[in-house]
């Protein structure tokens, strides 16, 4: 069978992966980076605090050696991050970040991947990973940290025994986390589990997904603040005679258990989809892109579940070349997805009660280097690597009274010849953003510049 259904789909670092199935498989395609034009300070509701430098990953060596930056901000200002150093064999590090905008010293905690961190008001942190440790290698694994103590060693996410690979981590404004993964054995069924944690009771019992036993590819998960959740995934049924693919969704209860699986979207030849949105109310927001029925084009899609868990018509919002890469979903309902479309970053932003604002051009990017984050009071934040003259990481901040800020670079100015002789001047990495509930944020990125790798951060102060 030829390439079918391409997906962009969220890593688990955040950022989205341009995949194609192909032989039965998901294969990543990568792209080429382009510029960004430069753009003036924004300072309404705030200012960003300026560039910061967190840790030194690995002196004397050129390329981009840091992967996969995961962040979160408590309410307090307290923060937590961790990554992946490629020069120290796929090295899971951990930090701490203070209020007042300093960091602790990176802690190694072992080889992995795919590192999610979460942090509650009350300062403590969770840092999920899949080990590369040879006693646990495939396993998730995950270490605890509090704003008084170093991270604990790491342990095995306890139940029945979830693995890597295909795996989603949702968080609420408090902190309190929602694990969903694959079970260890790969013939269980039900195929998908859920697992919460709180900084007070630890890991809770897992809880099983209605998937009928089939092949749930691509899980996203969103939680709210009362305890319900929504998750999502691509149903997929290997051997059938025709092979129908379906984007299915289930919501939870807040007593912990999950309704029905109903169908939300048939994917098409250029299918794309976002993790889902929830409110503290319930009501629910899926988004994705695809081709049109003619195939001349493409369409941006929206479907609604109120808290009784129905599904209603979809909304086509437009009939243009976009494809979703990104959504979050405020306290209120409001909705932030960013899309890629023309070489570039554009936003569709939804307020309550005026509805949909138009779709605007945020800046030159290239997927998949960018993030975006909603704080509860409704302040949403928008991150991308542009590479543009001498910055390469840039911002700009929604409010409802005042729309988009004007672009910001996040990073230091990089002088053209700052690495005189070098074949490799500058590699600007991923950059990723997390918002508290003032309105207030944090950014990480990594760079590389005259062969030092460093991993950087800069802080939003809401006014």
């Amino acid at each position: 069978m030829g390439p079918r259904l391409p997906a962009y789909r969220q890593g688990h670092s955040g950022y989205h992966k341009p995949l194609v199935r192909q032989g039965g498989r998901w294969i990543a395609v990568v792209a080429a980076m382009a510029l960004v034009p430069a753009g003036a300070c924004a300072r309404a509701g705030g200012r960003w605090e300026g560039p910061r430098r967190v840790a030194i990953v690995e002196p004397g060596r050129q390329g981009s050696e840091v992967q996969s930056i995961s962040v979160a901000l408590g309410p307090t200002g307290e923060a937590a991050a961790a990554w992946v150093s490629f020069a120290d064999d796929f090295g899971i590090a951990a930090v701490r970040g203070r209020p007042d905008g300093s960091w602790t010293e990176p802690e190694p905690l072992g080889r992995g991947q795919h590192p999610r961190v979460a942090i509650d008001s009350d300062g403590r942190a969770l840092l999920v990973w899949e080990s590369a440790e040879r006693e646990d290698a495939g396993a998730l694994v995950f270490s605890q940290s509090s704003s008084t103590s170093g991270w604990s060693p790491r342990r095995r996410v306890p139940g029945v025994g979830l693995r890597a690979g295909e795996s989603d981590m949702a968080t609420d404004a408090q902190g309190h986390v929602l694990l969903l993964a694959h079970a260890n054995v790969p013939a269980r069924s039900p195929t998908l589990w859920a697992q919460p944690f709180t900084g007070d009771t630890g890991w809770g019992p897992p809880e099983p997904l209605p998937t009928e036993g089939t092949v749930a590819e691509f899980p996203a998960l969103a939680l709210n603040e009362v305890g319900q959740a929504v998750a999502i995934w691509i149903d997929d049924r290997p051997g059938a005679v025709v092979s129908v693919l379906r984007l299915l969704g289930s919501r939870r209860t807040v007593a912990g258990a999950w309704t029905a699986a109903q169908e939300v979207a048939r994917p098409g030849k250029a299918f794309s989809f976002a993790p889902p949105g929830l409110a503290v109310n319930g009501n629910a927001i899926v988004a994705w892109s695809d081709q049109t029925s003619s195939g001349a084009g493409r369409f941006l899609a929206v479907r609604r579940s109120p808290p009784d868990g129905t599904w209603r018509v979809p909304e086509i919002l437009k009939e243009a070349g976009f494809r979703v890469e990104g959504l979050r979903m405020g306290f209120d309902g409001q909705v932030l997805i960013w899309l890629f479309a023309d070489g570039g970053l554009w936003s569709a932003v939804y307020v309550p009660g005026p509805g949909w604002r138009p779709i605007e051009w945020m800046g030159e990017s290239l997927p998949p280097a960018y993030d975006g984050a909603m704080a509860p009071n409704g302040a949403a934040h928008l991150v991308w690597d542009g590479l543009a003259g001498p910055h390469g990481v840039w911002a700009r901040r929604f409010e409802r009274s005042t729309g988009w800020s004007v672009a910001e670079a996040l990073d230091r100015e990089h002088p053209q010849d700052s690495c005189p002789g070098r074949s490799v001047r500058r590699d600007v990495g991923r950059p990723h953003v997390a918002a508290r509930a003032d309105g207030g944020a944090v950014a990480l990125w990594s760079e590389t510049e005259c062969g030092v790798a460093a991993v950087w951060a800069n802080r939003f102060l809401s006014e």
